[in-house]
């Protein structure tokens, strides 16, 4: 059974789903469908206060099982974003490399990574594109930006590539 509750925080309303005892979807300012029974379980609880304790920068790995779907394509994508260390990024030419070292589907890995459904928890804002800007964020540029500093003010580490 899918369950959801919601949260202000100072990105927006967050919005976190459990399947399966599993968290399977964030949102920052929308909605899950409305299927979705309303209830703050333990686990999106626990959810919430680890990304609270993340946004407040006291965090920078996340312990929560994630429930996962997809091809093999994608299922690699996203573990290759949960492997890209705190306060570094990656470019989406990397994150396809990780897949395999020929691949060159860069457009097939940014759309998996748009529609990423566990962001800041999957790590896809710290992909960028080669040339180091940002690149998309869907939930836009501002909140992408925002991620990325915090990391940065936090790790004060290099931003190579690594996984």
């Amino acid at each position: 059974m899918k369950s959801c509750f919601y949260y202000r925080s100072d990105l927006g309303l967050i919005g976190i789903m459990e399947y399966d005892g599993k968290i399977a979807g964030v949102t920052v300012d929308e909605s899950f469908d409305d299927e979705i029974e309303v209830v703050e379980t333990s686990l999106i609880r626990d959810c919430y206060l680890q990304i609270v304790e993340y946004l407040d920068g006291k965090r920078t790995t996340f312990e929560l099982p994630l429930y996962l779907k997809g091809s093999e394509l994608q299922l690699s994508v996203y573990h290759s974003l949960l492997n890209i260390a705190y306060g570094h990024t990656c470019s989406y030419k990397e994150v396809a490399q990780n897949y395999k070292k020929d691949y060159k589907g860069y457009q097939a890995v940014a759309q998996i990574i748009s529609k990423n459904p566990i962001p800041i928890i999957v790590p896809c804002h710290r992909v960028i594109y080669s040339d180091q800007t940002l690149g998309g964020y869907a939930y836009g540029q501002d909140i992408k930006r925002y991620l990325l500093m915090l990391e940065e003010r936090v790790s004060k580490e290099g931003s190579l590539c690594t996984f």
